[in-house]
């Protein structure tokens, strides 16, 4: 799904937010897109960089209120990214999010209604 999107966009450069193990960011790499993978857990960035073809990845151990100057074209909140950000740390992570894209770059996340109760259906 996020391939497409990503692809859709016509983007050049995605900037992953909370990227785990890297393997979405590798994928996109290996469709010739300029990848930068940000995590906070710096053990699963030590999968990610010890996974082939993890150079062509810029790794960023952070979150997105702490990130170097940058213009993506996406960002992206894969599986349960989006979440796993509560309280105020959720507007600052847009504000940081925000602040990387480039003027009308996109914000692509994916979330659920905890409440739901999609087995019952």
């Amino acid at each position: 799904m996020y391939v497409g999107v990503v692809r859709e966009l016509g983007a050049q450069r995605v900037l992953d937010v909370g990227c785990g193990t890297g393997t979405f960011g590798l994928l996109l790499a290996d469709h010739g897109i300029d990848v930068t993978g940000l995590d906070p857990a710096g053990g699963l960035l030590d999968v990610a960089q010890a996974k082939p073809g993890a150079k062509r990845v810029r790794w960023i151990h952070g979150d997105a209120t702490s990130l170097p100057p940058m213009k993506v074209d996406v960002a992206t909140m894969t599986a349960n990214v989006a979440q796993a950000i509560i309280g105020p740390a959720w507007e600052e992570t847009l504000r940081g999010v925000y602040d990387a894209l480039r003027p009308g770059g996109h914000l692509v996340f994916k979330t659920r209604d905890p409440l739901r109760r999609g087995w019952e259906e």
